[in-house]
């Protein structure tokens, strides 16, 4: 067989070249609505563990708990601290006076740089554009 196990359990004893391709399409669109309700049931559980979340957070300030050991599993709050940016130019202003390079990631915006590369044929300096070819799929509509 091949080193594709998912292919084989949908296909067994065909070879990719074997099935027809109407075949592999439907078979795509098949696992696709499958996996869009999975999805929708995976939106409601995480929606009903948001809200439980919020109201064991809620009872374990008010009740002054700070860990609670049940079944196995132990809740705490835990806090998450978020850095934004407000006003770039401050940031880069104090960057740039404190030498503080490390405030930046390293990256590029793709939209700029794409159309650098469109306008100009080349990639701009330090960077490189690889283009991925990858299956778009959409039901049709008739």
């Amino acid at each position: 067989m091949t080193d594709m196990p998912f292919f084989d359990r949908l296909f067994p004893e065909q070879s990719p070249e074997d099935v027809p391709l109407p075949k592999l399409v439907s078979t795509y669109g098949k696992l696709r609505e499958k996996r869009a309700a999975i999805d929708e049931r995976l939106k409601a559980v995480k929606a009903a563990m948001a809200e439980l979340e919020a109201v064991i957070l809620h009872r374990m300030q008010k009740d002054g708990i700070d860990r609670l050991t049940v079944d196995g599993y132990t809740a705490a709050p835990r806090i998450n601290t978020v850095v934004r940016v407000v006003d770039w130019e401050s940031l880069q202003r104090f960057v740039i006076e404190h030498e503080a390079w490390d405030f930046f990631r390293r990256g590029v915006t793709k939209q700029p740089a794409l159309e650098w590369y469109e306008r100009t044929g080349d990639p701009p300096p330090g960077t490189e554009v690889d283009r991925i070819i990858n299956l778009s799929y959409q039901k049709a509509t008739r």
